[in-house]
């Protein structure tokens, strides 16, 4: 992965707090050369990962299923499980 580079020197988005900024602060302002910057340490570091599928299928529990329509869990109080591991299979 491409190491972070600090904005260039004299870039009104360089940083000048660490702490939580207030909401009525100024907005950032980016140079040209500073969206470069960002767009070559976007392109050298963001990958895609692999989010398994089906892992909590939605279907009846008879069939393997591990959440119903309402998305709650089977032989779980107060668990639903939301996310794409609920397809009962592959999508297209």
């Amino acid at each position: 992965m491409a190491a972070v580079a600090a904005p260039p020197q004299g870039s009104a988005a360089k940083e000048t707090e660490t702490q939580p900024v207030s909401l009525d602060a100024p907005k950032m302002v980016y140079s040209k050369e500073d969206d470069a910057a960002i767009d070559e340490f976007l392109r050298d570091s963001v990958q895609t990962a692999w989010h398994s599928l089906g892992t909590c299928a939605m279907k009846p529990r008879a069939e393997g299923g591990v959440v119903d329509s309402q998305l709650n869990v089977y032989g779980v109080k107060n668990l639903k499980v939301a996310d794409v591991s609920i397809a009962p299979g592959n999508v297209n």
